[in-house]
């Protein structure tokens, strides 16, 4: 898949496929969902944050954790 892609978003199964994917890609692959971690999400709710409180920079937003 190196070949062909910059990077690899992978949203699966099993933690360590992805990190046997990342081990052979020769990309950098990013986990987007396994069954021990979401990572990507924090972004994704940055993004969604920053959207809806428009004029208000990233640094003056409040986030809270809140889950297993």
């Amino acid at each position: 898949l190196g070949r062909m892609f910059d990077g690899i978003e992978y949203r699966g199964s099993g933690q360590s496929v992805v990190e046997e994917l990342a081990e052979y890609a020769g990309v950098p692959v990013f986990n987007g969902l396994t069954d021990e971690w979401h990572p990507t999400q924090m972004l994704a709710d940055a993004l969604t944050m920053t959207e809806h409180a428009p004029g208000k920079p990233l640094e003056e937003l409040v986030f809270a954790y809140l889950g297993d």
